[in-house]
């Protein structure tokens, strides 16, 4: 029977309330560092400060006063006037970080804020748009936030979060920033259950949760059990799910990716299934269809495979043929769009060379290289004994060593698409111990390892299992 919105929107608090019980707040017992009053930019133009840290460094104006030192996706936006610090003098004004000032419509008045709001839009966005060529969550969730102080706070904190595993910025700066959108959040959810700027800053709180796995050392998926609740409240309502905007799409898209990121690592079904999302399999892939329509196709392609391999059903061998056959149409039938601009796989090197023309392009390839390596792991018609078997699993495991290696390889050949590398991860993660050549094992681990510094993406603990299997060839 299908929940009423109130019971769902119970649930949902409920859940939110759990995780802003346990949210972390700064100790006002601590020993705080003397926070400089003001914080001036350097010239971001200079690109040997590309991977330099948000670091506060004494001058000679005083210990008041610090350099601040941003990477490229952290600079001023000087370039085109929005959220500009030059706007407002150039000069960032430090605040005590467990207080961001909180706002109700731009402009914002302090460049934290401003900086936060930068990053999010120019970095963290693409975890979200990769497959979106309207970029909903750099274009129309910033301006969402113009009049929704949760929204605004859920991208703050985020940016931040991301900021402080990636650049060393005070992560007491993110806690303050997400607590202040939970006092929000939790009343809002209550009776906005159906709406579409709650399932963005769901799916925004929850892949900051992601995030933090290496800080708190577990995933409560508290989030990630929010967003099953409001794609949910959709899918059970036809009349909200008949008007479906850009975002709405884009934000359940999300979702879904994220449930099928824990299906995958944590070897159980999926949640949520991508009904009402996108056309099924058994609709063909019509060429009309854009690019980053294809790319999803792809995605949702593979949330059905991972449904079919983790289901607690038996599934049968005609299932298998079709998703197998899908797999395939899919690699056939893509529009010469799709095809890497440069391709090199030298001798000499473990990964290959795949350069993509744009994001959607990468990531529909990545997504449905991942699918075929979930088919082939899980095939149901190899033989079950004998040589032959040995044979045939022999086969296969090779198959899936030249993949595994071929999705490193785009990752790496595509490096402002960040999420290659978080899909890169997820194959190695589960297939790395095909591996046998040392070489091959070092350069995905550098893969595992540029995840986590670039992205801020937990991978300690697939490298620690990964060498553990490595150890046992």
């Amino acid at each position: 029977m299908a929940c009423s919105r109130a019971a769902v929107a119970r649930v949902l608090a409920e859940h939110v309330q759990h995780r802003f019980k346990h949210a972390r707040v700064a100790d006002t017992t601590a020993t705080w560092v003397d926070i400089p009053d003001e914080l001036r930019f350097v010239d971001g133009d200079d690109d040997s400060l590309s991977n330099a840290p948000i670091t506060p460094v004494e001058t000679a104006s005083g210990p008041g006063a610090a350099t601040f030192t941003p990477s490229p996706a952290c600079r001023s936006a000087s370039e085109d006037g929005l959220y500009s610090a030059a706007s407002v003098g150039g000069t960032l004004h430090s605040q005590d970080p467990c207080r961001p000032q909180l706002f109700s419509a731009y402009p914002v008045r302090d460049e934290q804020s401003a900086l936060l709001i930068r990053h999010f839009i120019r970095v963290v966005s693409q975890f979200f748009d990769f497959c979106d060529e309207q970029r909903h969550f750099a274009r129309t969730v910033p301006q969402r936030a113009r009049s929704n102080v949760t929204l605004a706070n859920a991208m703050m904190a985020c940016a931040a979060r991301h900021l402080s595993l990636t650049e060393g910025l005070d992560r007491t700066v993110a806690d303050a920033y997400y607590q202040k959108c939970l006092e929000a959040f939790i009343p809002a959810i209550a009776t906005r259950v159906d709406d579409e700027t709650m399932l963005a800053v769901t799916v925004i709180l929850r892949f900051m949760e992601e995030l933090e796995v290496p800080i708190t050392g577990r995933d409560s998926q508290d989030h990630l059990m929010g967003t099953q609740a409001i794609v949910r409240t959709y899918e059970q309502h036809s009349d909200i799910q008949a008007d479906t905007s850009g975002l709405l799409r884009a934000a359940k898209m999300a979702a879904l990716r994220q449930d099928m990121y824990m299906s995958l690592t944590t070897q159980r079904p999926m949640m949520l299934t991508r009904r009402g999302m996108f056309p099924q399999t058994s609709e063909g892939m019509p060429q009309q269809w854009s690019d980053d329509e294809w790319a999803n196709a792809a995605v949702g392609h593979c949330s059905d495979v991972l449904e079919y391999v983790f289901s607690v059903e038996q599934r049968g061998i005609d299932q298998y043929h079709i998703l197998r056959a899908a797999n395939e149409e899919w690699r056939l039938s893509k529009p010469a769009s799709f095809a890497p601009y440069y391709v090199d796989h030298s001798p000499g090197s473990a990964l290959p060379n795949l350069s993509f023309v744009a994001d959607w392009h990468t990531m529909g390839s990545m997504y449905n290289l991942l699918t075929s390596l979930l088919l082939k792991a899980h095939d149901p018609t190899l033989p079950h004994l004998g040589p032959s078997r040995r044979i045939a699993v022999s086969s296969a495991d090779e198959e899936i060593r030249k993949s595994t290696l071929t999705m490193a390889g785009i990752a790496r050949s595509n490096p402002d698409t960040h999420s290659a590398l978080l899909v890169a991860s997820m194959a190695i993660a589960m297939f790395g111990d095909r591996l046998t050549v040392q070489a091959e094992q070092q350069a995905v681990d550098h893969v595992l390892e540029q995840t986590q510094a670039k992205c801020g993406w937990p991978t300690d603990a697939a490298r620690q299992m990964l060498q553990t299997a490595w150890r046992c060839v």
